[in-house]
């Protein structure tokens, strides 16, 4: 599996938009910590190729955490194409196009 920094694209800075449209155009799945990508009218569930949010505060143990429930979602998700979900310390939710 391949991962690209925002920065790495050149797209440090750039609108959510024009990242989101990044992500589309190389058909990968968004991993972001910004809140916005929740907006599911502004991101239609069926308009992309995943999106994962986690949601981090700026502290290592809170870090670690948000990371080993990403890596099982990972492990046990089949589907993420079209799929919302949000990691926090503990757990991840899933939403998925009715």
């Amino acid at each position: 599996m391949k991962i690209h920094r925002v920065q790495e694209l050149g797209l440090r800075g750039a609108k959510d938009w024009e990242i989101f449209q990044e992500a589309q155009r190389r058909q990968v799945v968004l991993v972001t910590n910004d809140r916005g990508f929740r907006d599911v009218p502004l991101y239609p569930l069926s308009s992309h190729h995943g999106i994962i949010v986690l949601k981090m505060k700026p502290d290592p143990e809170r870090v670690k955490a948000v990371h080993r429930v990403l890596r099982r979602l990972l492990e046990e998700e089949e589907k993420i194409e079209g799929c919302l979900f949000v990691v926090a310390g503990n757990k991840y939710r899933k939403r998925l196009q009715p």
